[in-house]
């Protein structure tokens, strides 16, 4: 099997490691949770921009698992992210009963075009780190960076802003 083909197979036992949890009956504790925000990519001399949902699983109070899905929403001269999946595992490091700081790892593949080079694919390995604060029980900020490091040379920084709520 190719590396492409194998980052592929981790995205899909990723995206149904996520949604398995999600079928089970709800409960004021499921570990659920979810995230809707603006993401911003640095790299390249271009800024693109895009809205990005997450929906991630607490395995336990120090570890996580999530996917994520990204579409364009702000092009920059004319580059755009078309779009973006990944999926993560995440280290939490609870600072106290509302603040947690996070580290996070995992794969991407990422679809971007550019005026005269088309629209091109490529899978990264990424890592980024990040804090969340919650303002209630299950509605917080969470704030994050990561770098993409593509397969196919260069990488790309992201910044992103995220409302999460906990299921």
């Amino acid at each position: 099997m190719t590396k492409a083909t194998n980052i592929k197979l981790a995205l899909v036992a990723g995206a149904a490691a996520l949604i398995v949890p999600a079928l089970a009956p709800a409960s004021a504790q499921t570990g659920l949770y979810g995230n809707l925000g603006y993401t911003q990519y640095d790299g390249n001399n271009v800024d693109p921009g895009t809205i990005t949902g997450r929906v991630g699983m607490d395995l336990h109070k120090y570890f996580a698992v999530e996917g994520e899905a990204s579409t364009n929403v702000k092009s920059d001269n004319g580059v755009k992210v078309q779009n973006e999946f990944g999926v993560f595992g995440v280290g939490k490091l609870p600072i106290t009963d509302r603040f947690d700081l996070f580290a996070r790892a995992g794969v991407t593949t990422t679809n971007i075009s550019a005026p005269g080079a088309g629209t091109r694919a490529d899978e990264a390995f990424a890592y980024g780190a990040g804090g969340q604060y919650f303002f209630t029980d299950r509605d917080g900020l969470r704030l994050d960076w990561t770098k993409n490091d593509f397969n196919h040379g260069g990488d790309v920084d992201t910044y992103a802003a995220s409302y999460v709520r906990k299921f």
